[in-house]
């Protein structure tokens, strides 16, 4: 048993949850900055 290969595998799956989480919030904050633009140039 490994425990390195699993503390390994296990940190990577985190990162990943989290960079994808962080993109999700940064798509979600751009189209919010998008729409409140254009509310303000309407």
């Amino acid at each position: 048993m490994n425990l390195t290969h699993s503390n390994r595998s296990i940190l990577s799956s985190l990162m990943v949850n989290l960079a994808c989480e962080q993109h999700i919030h940064v798509l979600h904050l751009q189209h919010g900055l998008i729409n409140f633009k254009q509310e303000i140039h309407l």
